[in-house]
């Protein structure tokens, strides 16, 4: 209890340094996923029917095998360059109660980088002729939904990949040859933010 209360002071202090914006990456040892607060998403209306959310966690990967369900065809098919979707999966109170068995590493980003954040992820969403983002369907996740993407998902450009590219066009670099695998990803980010809890082993898909 003590260590837990250290390390949310910890977040706290890291995060009262001027006007810094939270950003959260989410791994579950596979898959990585930016984890954003709901109201810092001007375009929060368009993604998600949740209007209670207190974050949402974005996440971008292979459309056939992401949306499910996977199969080796699916699998093989996401090493060469297909279509890709963007999953919003919206989240209520402590991201780490929500997914206590995901890595949770938390980050901070100044005014500019943060703006430039959610212009790359806005960009990463498809949009018909009138602008209107390109629905996809629900996802298993209850309020959770699939969005086409504008990008195409292939080896090596994939789900980690993307967090890590997008997050340097922010003004956050990552080593992206370390940055294919969930794992290496996130002890990257941990280096550069505030590590507020680790894998536990249990899969949580997002």
């Amino acid at each position: 209890m003590r260590h837990l209360s250290c390390l949310i002071l910890a977040a706290l202090g890291f995060l009262h340094r001027a006007g810094a914006a939270p950003v959260w990456l989410l791994g579950n040892n596979f898959h990585t996923s930016i984890v954003l607060r709901a109201r810092d998403i001007p375009f929060r209306r368009e993604i998600t029917g949740c209007r209670d959310a207190d974050e949402l966690a974005i996440g971008w990967g292979a459309s056939a095998d992401y949306r499910g369900p996977s199969t080796p065809w699916t699998v093989l098919q996401a090493i060469f360059p297909n279509r890709a979707a963007l999953h919003i999966v919206p989240i209520r109170g402590a991201i780490t109660r929500r997914f206590p068995h995901s890595d949770v590493v938390l980050l901070r980003l100044k005014p500019g980088s943060f703006s430039k954040l959610i212009s790359e992820i806005d960009r990463s969403f498809a949009f018909t002729p009138d602008r209107r983002r390109i629905y996809l369907g629900r996802s298993d996740y209850p309020d959770g939904r699939f969005y086409a993407s504008s990008e195409r998902f292939y080896f090596p450009y994939v789900c980690n990949t993307w967090v890590a590219i997008k997050l340097g066009h922010a003004g956050t670099p990552f080593c992206l040859p370390c940055a294919l695998q969930s794992h290496s990803l996130i002890v990257q980010a941990g280096k550069k933010g505030i590590i507020l809890q680790r894998h536990h082993g249990a899969f949580e898909a997002y």
